[in-house]
């Protein structure tokens, strides 16, 4: 996946209009040429791991696993190795003194691109890999997909929708989720 750094069609803005000669309004309308970017799901879900505290609880209620008081230690995404890549690894540390535990989300964003062969399997090769190596005591594979692609897990531990993580994003200002969830969702 290529991740380029300049504007699409489908952003607002002087900067956006000033390139494109339309003025924002105008731009508003137009579409992207992909309606649901990966990279926006792993930019999203990065940002939020990394910077919302009560993030990473809240997904992890949505992949029905409770942990004690969970909290963020690493996050990174497209994190290749001889496995393949990566979409978001997210590692994470929960419960005190001697029954806390370091514990790995492997995160896969799917919106319509076919899945590659055994990558779950792959996934689950580069938690056991992770433990291994002392990253972490346990891992969780997750599938997130917009609700129309996730029939099952596919493979994954969990799969977890777009949109029932949508009222997760950007808790505190109802704006930017709007905007997030409109680049999200694709509408």
């Amino acid at each position: 996946m290529s991740h380029s750094g300049g504007f699409d069609q489908g952003q607002t803005g002087s900067a956006a209009s000033s390139e494109n000669g339309g003025s924002p309004s105008q731009l508003s309308k137009l579409k992207s040429a992909r309606s649901i970017q990966e990279f926006w799901i792993d930019f999203l879900l990065e940002e939020e791991f990394a910077a919302n505290p009560e993030f990473i609880g809240e997904f992890l209620m949505k992949c029905d696993w409770l942990r004690e008081n969970p909290r963020i230690v690493d996050v990174a995404h497209s994190v290749g190795d001889k496995y393949g890549e990566a979409d978001l690894i997210v590692i994470f540390e929960q419960g005190h003194g001697e029954k806390s535990s370091r514990e790995a989300l492997l995160i896969e964003d799917k919106i319509n691109a076919a899945f590659q062969p055994k990558q779950a399997e792959r996934y689950q090769q580069r938690g056991l890999d992770g433990i291994n190596a002392g990253r972490w005591t346990a891992f969780h594979t997750v599938l997130v997909a917009p609700q129309a692609y996730v029939s099952n897990t596919h493979g994954f531990d969990k799969s977890v929708t777009l949109e029932a993580i949508c009222d997760l994003i950007c808790p505190d200002n109802v704006s930017r989720r709007k905007f997030r969830v409109r680049r999200v969702l694709g509408v």
